[in-house]
């Protein structure tokens, strides 16, 4: 790592470390704190990050990977995390619902959209990930989903004739789309992004 950087509290260590690369600072730079004041979840969820009792930090990376690729960092971080607590024994609490459910996500992740979805679940990845990928394209302009039931739906049947899922599972996950599509905070911080990076040329 380049840099280490340690602070008492913040507000959110993305958001900081956020301003920190558009001023410059290097790729693997950490910024770690003691307490996060405004941390946020999926879904721009409040995230509880009491002092001293968990560990908050963000690392900057500059990947080279078509956008849509990007969003698997976060579960391979996931996983990744997960699997040094099983090394260490670490006196850390995880979930094996959770660790099994990491799992499942990161292979998911790892097979589309490059390869064809064969299931539901993977279909639902594969079209938010080809979203991210146009969001970044252009943030700028009206991005909607289209005909997602029409192209959705043929995994759907096939998933719930063979048992694989439920309608009540198909309209958690769907919800979850429908709230990130809508989320007027992620264009906007595409919009910016693209700024940033076409100020920088």
């Amino acid at each position: 790592m380049n840099r280490v950087i340690v602070r008492d509290s913040v507000g959110s260590t993305n958001d900081e470390l956020r301003l920190m690369a558009r001023d410059g600072a290097p790729e693997g730079t950490v910024l770690i704190a003691r307490e996060q004041t405004d941390g946020r979840g999926r879904l721009r969820r409040r995230w509880h990050s009491p002092r001293d009792l968990g560990l908050y930090l963000s690392i900057l990376i500059r990947p080279a990977l078509p956008a849509g690729e990007l969003p698997r960092w976060t579960i391979a971080a996931a996983v990744a995390g997960v699997r040094v607590h099983n090394d260490q024994k670490l006196l850390i609490e995880v979930e094996v619902k959770t660790w099994d459910e990491l799992e499942e996500m990161a292979a998911v992740c790892d097979r589309v959209p490059r390869h064809p979805a064969r299931s539901f679940r993977e279909a639902v990845q594969a079209f938010w990930f080809q979203h991210l990928a146009v969001m970044y394209e252009n943030p700028f302009g009206g991005n909607g989903p289209g005909r997602i039931d029409y192209y959705l739906w043929p995994y759907l049947e096939a998933d719930l004739d063979a048992g694989r899922t439920t309608m009540t599972e198909a309209r958690e996950l769907m919800e979850q789309i429908d709230s990130a599509v809508l989320d007027e905070d992620l264009s906007r911080r595409f919009r910016d992004l693209r700024r940033s990076m076409e100020d920088g040329q």
